[in-house]
């Protein structure tokens, strides 16, 4: 959290503190839920950004003013700006030159009022605009914890797991897919619990949405793709020719080809972007998806049959 130093207090360098709109959107979105009930999570999401939006900056400092009042309370106060002088502090005086040659005291409003001219308020330094990006990044975090909240709550009977697609270890979250939903309408699952089913006699933990087994085929995909990619190397490099069937680097092996002059991937258009990612991790993510989709297919099929 950034702190006010002796020079913020001279030149009165304000560091923007957007107020978190945490708040807002726990006391809005039981009435959104009730006026919207067949609203996916991520409309919910963009109502309440929406609303958070056209809310007045008189709504939204009392908001922060609340904000503040729970930080306080536990003990870390936000800091929204920097004042000028602290309070019941006495305002520095600044030496002039009499005529006399003598130097004489005066304030910064006695010398504003005499013509003379103030120094510029020195720059931020880098330190303060590293802690003011935190702090930015730090009220965009609380946003994407309410999400995460929210899809944690999401309805799993109307539409159950359907395959884990990612786990964030630093959360301890599965993003998981849901059935009849595109992927954009993804739930989230605390991963220590569906892993703990693996302690429970029945091995199935029906307050958790993830099943044992998908928890099981998730893994085992991981060490498959660790595996594959360890056999195909060779001096630094993937060989992609010739894959065995069921290899985990199909998607590898077929971005690999996009590559090449004349194909999608080979270069960016004029309405394209660039988005730096990992390779492998990307190609790990969409072979998962495409064999889980490869396996309910085919579920789907004898369940017809």
């Amino acid at each position: 959290m950034l702190r006010p130093g002796p020079a913020a207090q001279q030149c009165n360098f304000s560091v923007p503190h957007p107020p978190s709109p945490q708040l807002f959107c726990e006391e809005l979105r039981p009435t959104l839920v009730a006026e919207n009930p067949k609203a996916s999570m991520p409309e919910l999401s963009r109502l309440l950004a929406s609303a958070w939006r056209a809310t007045s900056v008189e709504d939204k400092a009392a908001y922060a003013a609340m904000r503040a009042d729970l930080m306080a309370a536990a003990g870390d106060p936000a800091i929204s700006g920097i004042p000028a002088t602290a309070e019941g502090r006495k305002e520095p005086r600044k030496r002039v030159r009499s005529e006399g040659g003598k130097q004489a005291s005066k304030t910064k409003d006695e010398a504003a009022s005499d013509g003379e001219s103030e120094k510029p308020c020195p720059p931020p330094s880098s330190k303060r605009l590293r802690a003011a990006a935190a702090t930015e990044a730090h009220d965009s975090g609380e946003e994407t914890e309410d999400d995460d909240k929210l899809r944690m709550e999401c309805d799993w009977t109307k539409h159950p797991a359907a395959f884990i697609i990612s786990e964030n270890v630093k959360k301890g979250h599965y993003l998981v897919a849901r059935k009849g939903l595109p992927l954009t309408d993804y739930g989230v699952v605390c991963s220590r619990t569906a892993k703990l089913q693996r302690m429970a006699e029945s091995g199935t933990n029906t307050a958790c949405p993830v099943s044992l087994s998908m928890v099981e085929d998730f893994e085992a995909f991981g060490k498959r793709f660790r595996m594959d990619v360890h056999g195909a190397q060779d001096d630094n490099e993937l060989d992609l020719e010739d894959l065995p069937p069921g290899s985990t680097l199909e998607m590898c092996a077929l971005l690999g080809k996009l590559r090449e002059p004349g194909y999608e991937l080979a270069s960016r258009g004029r309405s394209d972007i660039w988005m730096k990612l990992p390779l492998l991790a990307t190609c790990r993510l969409l072979q998962l998806v495409l064999d889980a989709e490869r396996r309910l297919a085919a579920r789907s099929q004898r369940t017809e049959e």
